[in-house]
């Protein structure tokens, strides 16, 4: 009896609605692979936000107020949210190359990456074989801390 009242409950809530002000579009990155590709626009250099295992969602609150001062994407990775969910290809380096090739598709010669949590691994590997394609790379240093603490 409560999941029926559940379910009545929850189908007539309205549909979730994005609140956050970007374009959405899906980036080929491979012939049968598409990433979602959040754009909040914005001036100043290119800002591209990642996320590990959650999607580009994850900046809805915080890309906004980025917008005066960059110009602001974020990147779904492969196999999550709207992202195609390819059988292979979720190795450190295919996201590397995955980002260059959305980069290449929206046609940002260098820009300025941010990433979190296991981002932080993708943001070495752009910068150990893309690091022309960077103005700079920046994360949190969650997974960096902790790769460091098991090497001791």
């Amino acid at each position: 009896m409560a999941w029926i009242i559940l379910l009545t409950v929850l189908s007539a809530q309205p549909a979730w609605r994005d609140p956050s002000p970007h374009h959405q579009r899906m980036v080929a990155v491979e012939p049968s692979v598409r990433l979602e590709v959040l754009d909040w626009g914005g001036t100043g250099p290119p800002l591209v936000l990642l996320a590990c295992y959650i999607g580009a969602h994850a900046y809805d609150e915080i890309a906004p107020k980025l917008t005066n001062q960059f110009h602001v994407y974020g990147i779904t990775r492969r196999g999550i949210g709207a992202s195609d969910k390819p059988a292979t290809g979720y190795a450190v380096q295919q996201s590397a190359t995955d980002v260059i090739a959305v980069l290449n598709a929206l046609q940002v010669q260098k820009s300025i990456v941010v990433g979190h949590s296991c981002a932080g691994q993708i943001l070495t590997m752009l910068t150990a074989r893309h690091s022309s394609a960077l103005l700079s790379p920046a994360s949190n240093t969650t997974h960096e801390r902790s790769a460091v603490r098991s090497r001791r």
